[in-house]
This record gives C-alpha cells, sequence and structure tokens, in this order.
C-alpha cells in the first residue's frame, strides 16, 4: 500500500512541466475519487444502522493500518471510548510491525497484526476472521482503502469513519473530511469519530503506561552508556519518514554543539539503515559528544525511554508523538504548511509540546514541488536552542 505513496513522499516534482504535472495529478486524483464515491452512493450505499444505546456496543474494532505517530493520537479516543464502554471488547486493527507500540496503552482487548497491507489474499482471510468475531461496530481512523474493504468485508454493521478516497458509500456514518481547512488536532478529529456514538471527552489525554520489558531495555541502554538514573536527558531525532519534514543535519549537529557546551547529556536517536546514516552524521558534525541510540529499543523500550527524556527534539514525526504522550518536553520543528502537514494537526498534544516554525519564510504550499523548502531552511539552531533551554528548567 505504501510503496507508491513512499516514491512519491521521497521526490520532488519542481519546475513548470513537472510541478504543474504533479499539481494535475492530485486534482485527477480528487475527481477519480469523487466519481468513485457518487457512483456507490447511487448503486451501493451502506445501509444506515443505528446504535441503540451502549448494550449494542460489546464489540468495537478500531482500524489504524496506518503509521506510528497516527495510532500514538488514536489513543486518546482509545480512552475515551474505554471508559464510556468499561465491558466492551475493544480490538485494534494494525500493521504487524506496530503491534508492540499499542502495550504503551491502556484500554484495549487485543491486536489484530495485519501481514501485508497490499495483498488481497490476506485482506480476504483477514475479512473472513473480523466477521467470525462479530464486531458490532468499526472505526476507522485510518483513510487507507483497505480499512473500508475490510469493514465493509467482514459485514461489521455500524461503520464510522471519514468521507474520503472515494469510499464514504461504505460507511454507516460517514464524517466530513475537513482536516485540511479545520485547525483541529488529529487527537481531536480521532475522538470527532466517535460523535456517532454519543461518546465525547472535552479533556483529551493519553494513556500512557510502561511495559517491563520497556523499563529493561531503557535501563540496560543507561547502563550501557554510563548515564546515571537521575541524569536529565536531551534527545535529538533527526529523522523522518519524509524528507519534506526534515529539519537541515546541520542545524540539530549545530544544536547538539550548544547543548555539550552547556553541559547536557545528548542522545541521538535513530532507527534504520537512512537513520542511521544521519545520525553518524550529525554526530561526527557536532564533535562526537553525544551518545547514538541506534536501533536500540523496540516500539516499548522507545516509550519507556522517552518518559525518562527531560526533552527531546524532532522533526513531524512518530517519534515525537510518541514522546509527547511519554510525558517528555516535545519540541517540533515543522516548516510546510501544506494543508494536512500543519502543526495544527501534528503539534505535539499536551501542555509540554512546543512548535518551531519559521519567524520569515513563506511556505510554497506545496513542498513536493518547491525546490529547497526555505520554510525550513530558514529556521536557526538558535530559535530551537532558546526552547530547548526554557524546557531544560522548567522540567
Amino acid at each position: 500500500m505504501y510503496s507508491l505513496y513512499n516514491y512519491f513522499l521521497n521526490r520532488k516534482w519542481s519546475g513548470p512541466v513537472w510541478g504543474t504535472a504533479f499539481r494535475f495529478g492530485l486534482r485527477l486524483r480528487a475527481a477519480f475519487h469523487a466519481a468513485r464515491d457518487l457512483q456507490g452512493s447511487l448503486f451501493s450505499r451502506a445501509p444506515r444502522a443505528p446504535v441503540h444505546g451502549e448494550a449494542a456496543l460489546r464489540k468495537i474494532l478500531i482500524v489504524r493500518i496506518d503509521r506510528v505517530g497516527d495510532i500514538v493520537l488514536s489513543t486518546p479516543a482509545l480512552r475515551a471510548l474505554r471508559r464510556a464502554l468499561p465491558d466492551a471488547e475493544i480490538d485494534y486493527l494494525v500493521q504487524a510491525k506496530y503491534s508492540g507500540l499499542l502495550n504503551n496503552y491502556a484500554g484495549w482487548t487485543r491486536a489484530i497484526g495485519w501481514k501485508d497491507i497490499d495483498d488481497a489474499s490476506e485482506r480476504a482471510r483477514l475479512s473472513e476472521q473480523l466477521r467470525a468475531h462479530g464486531y458490532d461496530a468499526a472505526i476507522i481512523g485510518s483513510t487507507a482503502t483497505a480499512g473500508y474493504r475490510l469493514a465493509r468485508e467482514a459485514g461489521i454493521p455500524v461503520r464510522i469513519g471519514w468521507r474520503a478516497k472515494g469510499f464514504g458509500h461504505t460507511l454507516t456514518a460517514a464524517l466530513r473530511d475537513d482536516r485540511a481547512t479545520a485547525d483541529r488536532h488529529q487527537v481531536e478529529n480521532n475522538l470527532r469519530l466517535l460523535e456517532p456514538l454519543g461518546i465525547t471527552d472535552p479533556h483529551p489525554v493519553f494513556p500512557g503506561i510502561e511495559t517491563e520489558s520497556g523499563k529493561a531495555q531503557r535501563a540496560r541502554f543507561l547502563a550501557e552508556h554510563g548515564i546515571a538514573p537521575e541524569e536529565k536527558i536531551l534527545v535529538l531525532h533527526p529523522g523522518s519518514f519524509s524528507p519534506r519534514v526534515r529539519w537541515a543535519p546541520e542545524k540539530f549537529a549545530e544544536l547538539a554543539e550548544r547543548a555539550a557546551e552547556a553541559g547536557m547529556r545528548i542522545v541521538l536517536l535513530g532507527s534504520g539503515a537512512t537513520e542511521r546514516d544521519l545520525v553518524g552524521h550529525i554526530w561526527d558534525l557536532s564533535g562526537r559528544r553525544a551518545v547514538k541510540a541506534l536501533d536500540a529499543f523496540d516500539l516499548e523500550g522507545l516509550f519507556s525511554f522517552l518518559a525518562h527524556t527531560q526533552v527531546f527534539v524532532g522533526n513531524s514525526t512518530g517519534p515525537m508523538h510518541v514522546a509527547a504522550s511519554a510525558g517528555a518536553w516535545t519540541i517540533a520543528v515543522f516548516g510546510s504548511r501544506y494543508p494536512l502537514d500543519r502543526h495544527e494537526l501534528w503539534r505535539p498534544w499536551g501542555p509540554k509540546g512546543i512548535v518551531i516554525e519559521s519567524k520569515t519564510a513563506t511556505c510554497c504550499g506545496m513542498p513536493w514541488t518547491c525546490r529547497d523548502m526555505p520554510c525550513l531552511r530558514e529556521i536557526p539552531a538558535q530559535q530551537v536552542w532558546d526552547a530547548v533551554q526554557g524546557a531544560w528548567t522548567g522540567s
């Protein structure tokens, strides 16, 4: 599912020819989705299946077949759902590689891992499994088309989600997808999906918990690198799933130099081959005065380590949201004002979240067609350093 998506995320389509072609492609895609939804509404619209009281909701499926950050930001809604329905089964459908992440958040009953979200036979097998379990409702937070298809093919009577990708007609309660224009955080958007069930929460918080496995990984890492348990830690995470949201490595290196000169204990966090090279580059540029944490934790360990962290600095990524949910001061560097990249949707949620964005540069509005992303390039290290100092002394 994500192979083609990632291809576009990691490329530029600038210039008068490619830029125009890319923008035209986006409009063509929107028209195709609208036509598909209209056709579905006319010929195969899902019948409405109202819920008659909380007793009707015994088994609920939350569909989140997307990324780490999306799953994390769905957990305040999980908390609200659990508080409203304390005796219900609440299961999560996630990519199998992310199922361990859920162990850091209380309130769910069972995690169902999807092994291959591109494989039609796997979808057929899983839809039969879901049908056999007899779910009463599905909360489809992900707009991946497979999630809509799965819920419908599994015969789940109440299907709530966004009217998106041309699949709104498959839902029994389709919410207008205004996330690109409304200034609601994704935590609040996820809670909106519960409104058809009559469930709200005016004060959403993360239901974060540490696991024994996570604590053990943290203790082992601290011991291996000679970090005392009482030491305050500054974590720098320079990676991201897409280059278009990535602050320059030279700026991270400058930030690390300033922190080292101030006597802070610094950890450079990364995972995978791409981030390994990136972290190594920053480590060299900053005089090798930081501790490298490369593939040091699984998702449970990451949560526990970040729960022990005083200040986290990173881009708009999954680990940034894990840090916020774990209670660290979380400083997130934002550049793009593309409607679905904005910090209004993706800022670190909670009282310890801080957004850094350019005070001078104007966003080009379409990061794929922007040559050099001045909205990110022009954010100085000093601006982030000021925020780090404030959070460090306030922690």
